[in-house]
């Protein structure tokens, strides 16, 4: 959902509806009002955007499941908490599996020459 805001202006005894525009970015009189939330966040703000409390993030930070914070700040990155977020719930596809590994294990099934070949290696005793 895009906010709104009413802006006016006053010439004279006269007030002038401009416009409806979106808050953010907005482009007012040559100024820009930025709205937007910040990128980086500190540790309380994470935890409140990942709607946890704060020694809960600081647990998941320290076993993996959440992103360190940006070498050198103490301020994590949204879009790196989103991405984890999404891979813990599931929301990215598996690409890191090989393709040959993974028609391997998709055709693992022994054949019907493998299976005979395993009888008559049985039969041999080897």
């Amino acid at each position: 959902m895009i906010a709104l805001h009413q802006h006016t202006t006053t010439r004279g005894d006269c007030e002038t509806l401009l416009a409806f525009v979106p808050a953010a970015p907005l482009y007012l009189f040559g100024r820009i009002e930025m709205t937007a939330e910040p990128r980086l966040m500190g540790r309380k703000d994470a935890a409140a955007y990942c709607g946890i409390a704060e020694s809960t993030f600081s647990l998941w930070v320290a076993t993996h499941k959440m992103p360190p914070c940006i070498p050198g700040t103490r301020k994590w990155d949204r879009r790196a908490i989103d991405a984890k977020l999404d891979d813990i719930g599931g929301l990215t596809p598996d690409d890191k599996e090989d393709p040959y590994d993974k028609w391997v294990r998709e055709n693992s099934s022994e054949t019907d020459l493998q299976k005979w070949r395993s009888e008559r290696n049985a039969k041999r005793g080897k």
